[in-house]
């Protein structure tokens, strides 16, 4: 079974995005900020991350580098509402697979994952 981490802090939309991946099938490890998900990481295996980008204690960009940094090599979704080509090319550049803006289409969000 595949194992996904939830990096978000808006309660909400972790849930919302935890009860999709559940119901299809996936495992779902649920985070409140990128501390919280390096907390996570080290306790378990992920085989994906779907992290939001703005995010209090650790930033999704710098929980992506960090991830790189230490040799991480599974793939990184960020979900995010900052939509410019900056924002999306500093997610590229830091190392994430993959960059949606939200509000998202999660029947387009469980294709991505799929296919990462």
């Amino acid at each position: 079974m595949v194992t996904i981490l939830i990096a978000e802090d808006d309660r909400n939309v972790r849930l919302l995005l935890g009860e999709t991946l559940r119901s299809a099938g996936f495992t779902v490890i649920e985070s409140r900020d990128g501390k919280d998900a390096l907390d996570q990481l080290d306790q378990q295996h992920v085989d994906l991350v779907v992290t939001d980008v703005m995010m209090p204690h650790v930033s999704g960009i710098e929980l992506v580098e960090l991830l790189r940094e230490s040799g991480y090599e599974q793939p990184v979704l960020m979900l995010t509402v900052l939509d410019s080509f900056q924002d999306k090319e500093a997610g590229f550049t830091t190392g994430a697979d993959d960059y949606m803006v939200k509000p998202v289409d999660l029947d387009e969000l469980l294709l991505r994952i799929r296919a990462l």
